[in-house]
């Protein structure tokens, strides 16, 4: 009998000249609805380790390298450098070169003030006798520090030579994820497959459910959560003067939806009550760095949560 170990790093590298940071991720593979901030750069470097014991026994590293970027507020493009891998067995050694691949996302609704959150995925990933097309429907909710996402993936491959061998997949991917602290989550994932060889053979259609992965604690889910990701309107009460200041109408409504899209990128979305008006400018001034806000942008955040605030009395 073989046993096989599989570790997995993952490591988010920033470009020290760039002025942005990388979001957080809530999930091990599974694809959250949130894109990254406009002109936003991000690189990921993943390295993987698998190691075989037994007849067959190996050792591979597999190595990923990708650049994400933020083209608008609702879109992301990445594109993935180089999949390869440094494989080691008692015959031989060396290093591969897999693959390289371009990734779009595009964001539909968000997941905090809408009741589904959604975005669509398409990625080309071409390499030596491969080709492969994935096509992804993306869903997330939020609720609070609880996040639930679903992802359904349609994948296309075409390999070997002349590029004779094909071959699909339709895989439904399903997580829930519990924010502790901006940098650790707990959760768990689970997968389901469907693999069609030559794509019209149904009598060989093979059937997996897997559990993928839990990570850190499940016990983090049995926690009660209520939505606390309520995020008003902008209503022309939170326009009134005070303290001879005339908040502007537009500026308030680009407030709300700078707050609700940048500010879920690096955690779960901060609730407006948790701290003191007066602390919050210091706050986001903060976090504006980290979510590639430029001065103006920053200003109708702070805007719009001191109206919420002061809308309460």
């Amino acid at each position: 009998m073989k046993s096989t170990l599989r570790v997995g790093i993952f490591v988010a590298a920033i470009l020290s000249a760039l002025p942005s940071f990388g979001g957080a991720r809530h999930f091990t593979f599974l694809y959250e609805a949130n894109t990254s901030a406009p002109g936003s750069l991000e690189l990921e470097n993943w390295v993987t380790w698998r190691h075989a014991t037994g007849a067959g026994r190996f050792d591979q590293v597999d190595f990923r390298h990708e650049l994400e970027y933020g083209v608008t507020e609702r879109f992301q493009a990445s594109i993935y450098l180089a999949d390869w891998f440094y494989e080691t067995d008692p015959e031989h050694s060396g290093s591969t070169y897999s693959d390289t691949a371009i990734e779009l996302i595009y964001n539909l609704t968000n997941p905090v003030v809408d009741p589904l959150g959604l975005s669509i995925y398409g990625e080309l990933r071409a390499g030596d006798r491969l080709i492969e097309l994935e096509s992804k429907l993306i869903s997330q909710k939020n609720f609070g520090p609880l996040i639930l996402a679903y992802n359904a993936t349609l994948e296309s491959v075409w390999e070997g030579n002349d590029l004779a061998e094909r071959e699909g997949e339709f895989s439904q991917a399903l997580g829930a994820s519990y924010e502790i602290s901006p940098r650790i989550s707990a959760g768990i994932e689970l997968l389901h497959e469907f693999v069609f060889p030559e794509w019209h053979d149904t009598e060989k259609i093979r059937n997996f459910f897997k559990k993928v992965s839990i990570f850190v604690a499940l016990a983090c889910l049995l926690v009660s959560c209520k939505s606390t990701n309520y995020v008003p309107p902008v209503t022309s009460q939170m326009a009134t003067p005070r303290k001879g200041q005339h908040v502007d109408l537009a500026m308030l409504r680009e407030g709300r939806t700078l707050f609700v899209h940048r500010c879920i990128e690096c955690h779960t979305l901060p609730v407006l009550w948790h701290y003191r008006a007066e602390d919050w400018p210091d706050i986001v001034d903060n976090m504006s760095h980290r979510a590639s806000l430029k001065p103006a942008e920053r200003e109708a955040i702070i805007a719009y949560i001191l109206a919420v605030r002061f809308a309460e009395h």
